[in-house]
Formats: structure tokens, sequence, C-alpha cells
């Protein structure tokens, strides 16, 4: 565990560093100074150790009694040399209390921290990195609080790992903002994530003064890491990780990069592949980082060391092409793409992942071929063959290739509707969309193709035969409103269809919120909160494309971007209900994040032109 010896010298910078973040605390208690009292404490833990048993009762009695003042001794003291010292310290730990939600929390915090002392180490992740996600700065308080209080050592050098790795904190009033929590919630704490926290605070302030404390900082936690390893030697379980390691290396090469110390910086990522296992998920963390910092000589190195790992993974194989693209090297590119195809040609699952992982990267063409390839090698009505058509028909539906997408489908729909035993075959296999799903999909892309081709009645037929299939669909029922050339009542008709889908949608949302406020789990919470966040779109999307209650679509909207803050596709949604209601700087704003988070979608980049295009001509209006 930690033991006092890494503790005890803390170093001239970061020992003034604690004093500038903390010295507030060491307010007057009672006569005693803040030294006084740690110096009784240190006295109390070694009494621990006594051969009196009145002694060593007495010291564990005072010890409960000074409560989380003593938290981080007695953490210390659960790696002391003294069997009995670092026992009773385990045992006084245990019955803290520590109270890890607080009033000045929102509710979203509250909720994740319910019940946090009790789950076991990959709940506990699981919960850091929920609070991680969250908007703003909100999750903030919180991951300080675990920084000081988490039982795991490595957990709470997670947890100051997620805030270091946070950009807000370029900003002077987000800087400010962090200070203020580590003074409230880290204090003058001397476990090693508090340290780097205090740390990081100085760097911010004067990052080039700081390099040599991060290099005593990581080259001590990769000592650590040599010493201890990742389990329990004999020495200190849960002390540190290879990927903790790893993350603060990322981290420091960030830092020299930042300030133009190319040199160093390459060091610090030579350090950080070492730590690597050679794993696909690792490889590709490399590649795409190497790649986002164009250092080329470092993933040649890579694939020269992991070569035979390359040969035998279509993913990775992709993932050098797509770095061999970046690099301008294009018949280089496709020469891997084509040997990350051959691969595994009967394998329709593994096809089908590869495909999804393109479209999600934007390497659309490739990403065509590997879905056909699908479509081509399986039965229509098996859960690859729909499935495989219903990606692929998306993905051209957002290249604007409507035409194409509808083609993908338009075989499948029609052996449906002519054949029950089909459909019911699809209703079985698909993982994705219902019967009704696919066909209204279809019948939308094909009026979206006729409304380019100004074949109104024929995108009005296409539009109601989808409708007749599923009348939820939001994009149809949008289509609907939208069709030029509409009469009265279709007008009527679409404006009906419209209330009814969203009040439909509104209800579901208030179920969902009723088992959120009933769920007696995290993960039961989670399940209801995903729905809800969807149906919450949905209505948005619906409305803020329509007509109704814009003011409500932007607060379901809101609600969703709660529950699901980095979900690209929620932040058009919302773009779009700004847009309707006339508030174009807004619009642009989020329709600027959803496109920093997926730049892949066209959907969302010529959403984005319109609404800039809007907000320009508004502000060409407005008087100077």
């Amino acid at each position: 565990m930690y033991g006092s010896y890494r503790w005890v010298h803390v170093g001239a910078v970061s020992a003034l560093v604690l004093l500038a973040v903390a010295g507030s605390l060491a307010a007057d208690d009672g006569g005693a100074s803040a030294q006084q009292r740690e110096q009784r404490i240190a006295v109390l833990i070694g009494e621990l150790g006594s051969p009196h048993y009145a002694t060593r009762e007495k010291a564990a009695a005072e010890l409960s009694q000074l409560g989380l003042e003593a938290f981080d001794a007695l953490h210390a003291a659960t790696d002391h040399d003294d069997v009995e010292i670092a026992e009773r310290s385990r045992y006084l730990l245990g019955s803290m209390k520590v109270v890890w939600s607080h009033p000045s929390d929102s509710a979203e915090v509250k909720r994740i921290l319910k019940d946090y002392g009790a789950q076991n180490d990959l709940d506990r992740r699981s919960r850091i990195e929920h609070l991680s996600k969250l908007e703003g700065l909100q999750g903030l308080s919180a991951l300080c609080r675990l920084v000081r209080y988490e039982m795991s050592t490595a957990l709470a050098k997670e947890a100051a790992l997620v805030i270091m790795t946070r950009p807000q904190f370029s900003e002077p009033a987000a800087r400010d903002v962090l200070r203020q929590a580590i003074v409230d919630e880290v204090g003058a704490s001397r476990r090693s994530a508090a340290l780097w926290l205090t740390t990081y605070l100085a760097t911010l302030d004067k990052p080039a003064e700081m390099l040599s404390k991060w290099e005593e900082l990581i080259g001590a936690e990769r000592a650590l890491l040599a010493r201890f390893g990742e389990s329990d030697n004999g020495g200190a379980p849960g002390e540190t990780s290879a990927t903790i390691v790893r993350d603060l290396y990322r981290w420091q090469a960030e830092l020299l990069e930042g300030l133009a110390r190319h040199t160093a910086a390459i060091e610090s990522m030579r350090q950080m592949i070492a730590l690597s296992d050679g794993s696909r998920l690792q490889l590709i963390e490399i590649i795409d980082w190497l790649m986002q910092h164009q250092t080329w000589e470092l993933l040649d190195e890579v694939v020269v060391k992991h070569q035979q790992r390359f040969q035998d993974d279509a993913e990775l194989l992709y993932r050098l092409a797509e770095a061999e693209r970046a690099r301008g090297r294009q018949a280089k590119a496709q020469e891997l793409a084509d040997k990350a195809f051959a691969l595994f040609p009967t394998e329709a699952p593994r096809h089908f992942l590869v495909a999804y992982r393109l479209q999600e990267r934007g390497c659309f063409e490739w990403s065509e071929r590997e879905y056909r390839a699908v479509i081509d090698s399986v039965e229509m009505i098996s859960s690859a063959g729909i499935d495989a058509r219903s990606m692929l028909a998306e993905m051209l539906h957002d290249l604007d290739r409507d035409a194409d997408a509808a083609a993908v489908l338009r075989e499948m729909v029609e052996k449906m509707e002519q054949d029950e035993t089909i459909r019911d075959a699809v209703e079985t296999n698909s993982n994705r969309r219902s019967p009704e799903e696919i066909i209204s999909r279809m019948y939308f892309f094909a009026a979206q193709d006729q409304v380019k081709r100004k074949q109104y009645a024929d995108a009005q037929r296409s539009l109601e035969k989808g409708a007749a299939a599923n009348d939820q669909d939001a994009d149809l029922l949008i289509a609907m409103y939208q069709l030029p050339q509409a009469d009265d009542a279709w007008k009527q008709k679409t404006e009906t269809m419209i209330s009814t889908a969203a009040a439909e949608f509104k209800e579901t949302v208030e179920r969902m919120q009723q088992y959120i406020d009933e769920a007696d789990d995290l993960s039961r919470s989670d399940s209801a909160e995903a729905l809800q966040a969807m149906f919450c779109n949905q209505y948005a999307w619906l409305i803020g494309n329509t007509r109704g209650d814009v003011q409500e679509a932007i607060r379901l909207s809101l609600r969703s971007l709660e529950i699901r803050p980095e979900a690209a596709g929620y932040m058009d949604t919302l773009a779009h209900c700004y847009y309707t209601a006339g508030e174009y700087e807004n619009a642009v704003k989020w329709q600027t994040r959803a496109a920093k988070l997926d730049p892949h979608s066209g959907q969302i980049v010529r959403a984005l032109a319109k609404f800039e295009q809007a907000l320009a001509a508004q502000e060409l209006k407005s008087p100077k």
C-alpha cells in the first residue's frame, strides 16, 4: 500500500505547492497547530503496535474519534512493517464513514455517488468515468473528493488523471474553480494523487518551471510499477498500473509539445509506447495519438516492433492505412486497406464489425466495401444480412446518397410486403430495427431522393407507405411536414400525426423518469436514463423540425445531453431546435460542438453551414 516512507519527505517544491493551495486549512483547532495534530496522529499510529493491549485500544479509539483527519496517515500505515499497526490501520480506515456526496453537488453527481463506498473497484472506476463525462465542471468537486478519500490509491490516481486531462482549465475562470475545489476537497493531503493535482495547478500557471517536478513524479510512479507491479506481490496491491504510468507519460508529452520541446516529447512518447501490452486496443490508441501529433517516426517504430500483430488484424491494418493516407501516401494506404479486406473473407461478423468501425471514423469507401461483402456473403434475412443492409443504408443517407440507400433496403422490403414469413424472420433476426422501421426507412430514403428530383407526387406516395408501416419515424414525419406543394388535407393529416407521435414520445419520457426515481441501483437507473435520453431526443428532433412547443423541445433536448453529454447527435438536435426558435447563435454553438465530436457526419456538417449562414445574415441585419 501507500507506505509512510513515500510521503514523509515531499520535497521543497511540492511542499510549497501544498502550502500555497491548502494554507487556509491550517486554522487553529482547539489550540493545536496542524503540525502538532500530525505529530499526535503519528504517535497514536505507533501505539497501535504497542505490546500493551490497553495502549493499543486507547490509540485506536482516539484515532477513530479523529475520523477523516487521520485518513492519510492511517492509509500510509496500512503498508507498515509492523503487521499489527498495518492491520489495525486497515480496520480503522474501513470503519470510517466518508460522505461521498455533499449538499452542494448536483442531483446527477449525487446519483452517481450513491453507495459509492459499497461498490467494488470496477464499479467505482465506472462511476469515476461517469463523473468525468458530466457537462461543464459539475463533477470536479466530487472527483477531487475521490482523490482525497478513495481507499484505492490507483483509483485516486485515476481520478486525478481524469481532472488533469480535461481541456477546460486553460481558461482562467475554470482554473479558479479548480483551485477552490482542491482547497475545499483535497486540502493538505499528501497522497500521490493529491500531489499530482496541486502540481498540475501550479503547472497551469508556470508550465516550464514545473517540468523537472513532473520528471520526479513520473519517475517515482514508473519505479513504483517496476517494484510492485499491478497485483499483490507481497507489497502494494492496487497502488498503480501500467495504464496510469502510460497516461502520465502521454500527459507529459502533451505538456512538452505545448512548450515546443519536441525532442523531449518524443522521448515521453517512447516511454508511453514501451508500456503498451501489444493488444489491439492499446495499439489503436497509440496509432491514433501518433496520427494526431503526426509523429510518423514513432509510428514506424511501433509497426516494426509489432509487425506480426499488424499482419493478422484487419482493424490494425485499416488504422495503418488511415495513417498512410494522413501522410499523403495514398497508394500505400489502399494497399493496406486491400490487405485488411482480404483477411478472413468468409467471416461475416468480422467484416460487419470492421465496417462499423470504419464508418465511425469516416472511412466510408472502405466501410461500404466491407458492408457489401457481408451482404453478398450471407442470407438476406440472417441477422448479419439485415443489420449490414440497415447500417449501410443509414450511412449512404448521411452521405446524401438517398437513391442508393433506398436500393440497399428495397429487395428486403418488397419481400416482407409480399411474404409474412419473411417479415416474421426479419422480426426474429434483426438486432437493430423492426420490420416496420426498416420499411419506413426505405420509403423515407426513396422520398428524399424523389423530392430532390422534384417528383413530389411520387414522394407523397412513398411517405404514405412509410407512415403506414411506422407512424413514429420522426424523420419520415418531418419529411411529410416539409413536402413541397402539399395540399391542406395533407398538411392537416401530417400535423395530427406529429402531435400524436410527440405525445407518445413525451409519455415515454415521463414513464422513464418514474423508473429512474424508483431504481434501487445505478445500472437500472442508467438503462432507464438511456431510454429517456433517446425519447427526449426523438421529441426534440420531431418538434424542432416541424411545429409545436419548441421551448419544451429545447428543454427535453438539454435533458438528453445531461444524460449523454458527449452525444453529437443529441447536440445536433438541440442546435436544430435553437435554429427553429430563431436563436442562431446558440444553434451555431451547439452544431459546432456536434461537428467537433463527429466531423464525419455529412448531415451535421451540412446543417452547420446552414446555421452559420443564417447567423451571418442575422448579424448583417442587426443595427451596429
